[in-house]
């Protein structure tokens, strides 16, 4: 994962059909009624760029599903979370 500027990229590599494939996401972090949510601006599949609509999709899909809504909740205490300056900053409650 790396922060630049007032966004964020994130990287994964996973196995699909038996074949490395690399997911790389870029996008705003903004913080809803106390959960993480990712505003995607790009992302690749391998060498291949995502279309922004099938993007935008696929990542609410993730953060509204039921298996992951607990995964991106924020502590009680933190208030937001956002990328400022290449820097993650927390807002504390």
């Amino acid at each position: 994962m790396n922060l630049m500027g007032n966004q964020l990229r994130a990287y994964a590599l996973f196995v699909l059909y038996g074949k490395d494939i690399s997911l790389q996401l870029e996008g705003t972090i903004e913080t809803r009624e106390g959960y993480v949510r990712l505003i995607p601006t790009a992302g690749r599949l391998g060498s291949l760029p995502i279309p922004s609509s099938t993007l935008e999709l696929v990542v609410q899909r993730v953060f509204e599903s039921p298996q992951n809504r607990d995964k991106f909740q924020l502590p009680p205490q933190v208030e937001a979370i956002r990328v400022e300056n290449s820097t993650l900053v927390m807002s504390i409650r």
